[in-house]
Parts: structure tokens; C-alpha cells; sequence
């Protein structure tokens, strides 16, 4: 199996911007970031959602956590206008090293590790996505649907196409490895605290 090495660190001072940007909602229960996690200042984050290390929610997603709670596994992330809310009952719960692609909606359901969630997808209540799995692109994953580790899922409805290869798996983890995103989020981070956009800021009259 392919092994990360993840080195970047969060740079001094960004913790502190993000606490006082990002839109940050405390409902039903307390908000936790891991400090080394990246947060875009223009995401929502709502309620009870556990954010782990090095795990990434990118601009304009939105984490509502107000029936249940979201949890969020370490180095996983959450692409643009990605849509994830709970029901009463039905946390979401998605592990570690997974992506969730640009415009996906995450709703009460369960997520593994190394998993790949194509954009524009959509996973429904109850539904149990296994380990090293891949959702295609504007698939619609029905409700309590359970697909095994190794396994792609595809159309609308969603339908369990095949099993995904060793060679695959390795290729879908690597892509998402040191050098990829995390290196990208270590850029915009280290954007944010160092090089703001003076005009726009004073454009929104931050400045």
C-alpha cells in the first residue's frame, strides 16, 4: 500500500485569521478544528463538526451540524460548495485520506477511508460507502445503499459497477498525496496571513 508523507505545517498566524473570519456557527454543540486542518474563510461551518488534522474544507462548502454531528477524518477534503448535513439521529461520518469533489452534497451517511467522491455527487441518508471506494461523478448514491471496500458506484441511480484494483486504489491515493492538495492548502494558508489582496479587502471595507 502507498504510504503519505505529509510535511507542510499551517504557518504562524493563520489560526488566528481563520477564528476571526471564517464563518463559524456554535449550535447544538462546540465547533473542533484541529489546528493543523486548512479552513477557507469563506466556508460555513455550523454546529457540532470535528474537523481532524491536516483535513481541508475549501471555499464556499458548507458543514451544517445542526441535528448531529460531522466528523471529518485526518487529511480528508472537502472540495468547493460541497453541501454536508446530518439528520436527528444520523451523523455523517466520513474517515480518513477521502476527497469530496467540487458541488457534492453529504447527507446522514457514512464515508471510509481513502475514498473518492466524484464531483457533483450525491450520497443520501443511511447510505455506507466502505474503504478505498470510488462514486462517480453526478452519481446519486440512494438511500441505505452499502457499498463494500474496493468497490466503484455509478449512474442515477447508483449501482455498484465493479471492483477497483490494487493498481487503481494506489493511483487515487497518490494523486491526493504530499505535493498535491496538501501542498496547495500550505500555499493559500500561507496567502491569507501574508499576502492579502489590499484592494479587495478595502472593496468589503475590511481595511
Amino acid at each position: 500500500m502507498f504510504e503519505r508523507k505529509t510535511t507542510y505545517t499551517i504557518p504562524e498566524g493563520y489560526r488566528e485569521h481563520i477564528e476571526k473570519t471564517a464563518p463559524t456557527i456554535k449550535y447544538r454543540g462546540s465547533t473542533s478544528i484541529h489546528p493543523e486542518a486548512y479552513i477557507s474563510d469563506t466556508c460555513w461551518i455550523v454546529g457540532d463538526v470535528r474537523i481532524g488534522y491536516h483535513a481541508v474544507v475549501m471555499h464556499g462548502a458548507c458543514l451544517r451540524g445542526d441535528c448531529d454531528y460531522i466528523e471529518i477524518g485526518a487529511e480528508t477534503n472537502v472540495q468547493e460548495n460541497c453541501v454536508l448535513h446530518e439528520s436527528e439521529g444520523q451523523p455523517i461520518i466520513i474517515g480518513e485520506h477521502t476527497t469530496l469533489g467540487h458541488g457534492c452534497v453529504i447527507h446522514a451517511c457514512e464515508i471510509g477511508d481513502n475514498s473518492l467522491i466524484g464531483m457533483n455527487a450525491v450520497v443520501l441518508n443511511g447510505a455506507k460507502i466502505g474503504n478505498n471506494c470510488v462514486v462517480g461523478a453526478g452519481c446519486i448514491v440512494p438511500e441505505g445503499m452499502v457499498v463494500p471496500d474496493y468497490h466503484m458506484v455509478v449512474g442515477v441511480p447508483g449501482k455498484i459497477k465493479r471492483e477497483l484494483t490494487q493498481e487503481e486504489v494506489v493511483n487515487i491515493i497518490e494523486s491526493l498525496s504530499e505535493g498535491n492538495l496538501t501542498e496547495a492548502t500550505r500555499m493559500y494558508a500561507e496567502g491569507l496571513v501574508f499576502h492579502p489582496n489590499e484592494d479587495l479587502l478595502r472593496k468589503i471595507g475590511a481595511l
